[in-house]
């Protein structure tokens, strides 16, 4: 057995003790090690870190390639991985280092879901807060004045009625023609509401008048003096058999 083929062998068997599950041998100089993140949060992410010694080693590193089973790597991603298994690797050289790889390869992959959940989180706190300062500059930007609220009012009281007018004309579809005219009529008299305010837009009017002289009109006057009138009509009329 060779030099290299015994450094193998050895590291082999303490890899088996580590990952019992996760190793697996490929060939006499190749091997693979599932890894997962530490914590399952967000998506899933898996990969296999591909193993081939070469006849320098432990003086150079091997060659290693990440594969992914589960989940996705971006380019950027994967080269920044990559990259940490290299630096780790060269301070390493000298002895055993594919336990170094795995174990910075797992450290990778599970800051890499935890950057990604946390840029989810804020991208949605993000979202949020735009929608609550778009609101607040919503109602910022309108100033109540008496012009806009009786547009608004305007435009409320119009809606309200074509409303009110759609559900009367679905209620008169119902009926036969002549009930449906009858209602039409009725619909179409004044309500005592509105002959109320007529009459006293017209007692508004007659007490401008009224209040227009020097002195008020002292309507118990005109209240004695018909009275006194009806008297004297009662009086003529008892006196007329006589003549």
């Amino acid at each position: 057995m060779s030099e290299l083929e015994e450094i193998i062998t050895e590291e082999y068997e303490v890899l088996e003790s580590i990952y019992p599950e996760e190793l697996e041998r490929i060939s006499d100089r190749e091997l693979k090690i599932t890894t997962i993140p530490d914590e399952e949060i967000g998506e899933p992410l898996k990969t296999d870190l591909r193993i081939t010694y070469t006849e320098q080693y432990p003086n150079e590193l091997p060659d290693f390639e990440i594969e992914v089973l589960e989940g996705t790597l971006d380019d950027k991603e994967k080269d920044g991985l990559v990259e940490q298994l290299n630096e780790i690797g060269q301070e390493s050289l000298g002895m055993p280092l594919v336990f170094s790889l795995a174990s910075a390869l797992k450290d990778g992959i599970s800051q890499l879901v935890q950057d990604r959940e946390q840029m989810k989180e804020q991208a949605e706190s993000d979202r949020k807060q735009a929608e609550i300062e778009k609101e607040l500059e919503r109602t910022r930007g309108t100033q109540i004045t008496r012009e806009n609220f009786l547009e608004w009012r305007s435009q409320y009281i119009a809606e309200r009625n074509a409303e009110i007018a759609r559900k009367e004309e679905a209620e008169l579809s119902k009926l036969a023609n002549k009930e449906r005219e009858e209602l039409r009529k009725w619909n179409t008299r004044k309500s005592g509401r509105q002959l109320f305010e007529k009459d006293r837009t017209l007692a508004d009017s007659d007490a401008t008048l009224m209040n227009k002289g020097d002195e008020g009109i002292d309507l118990r006057k005109f209240e004695k003096q018909n009275d006194q009138d009806n008297q004297e009509e009662q009086l003529v009329e008892f006196s007329d058999p006589e003549e």
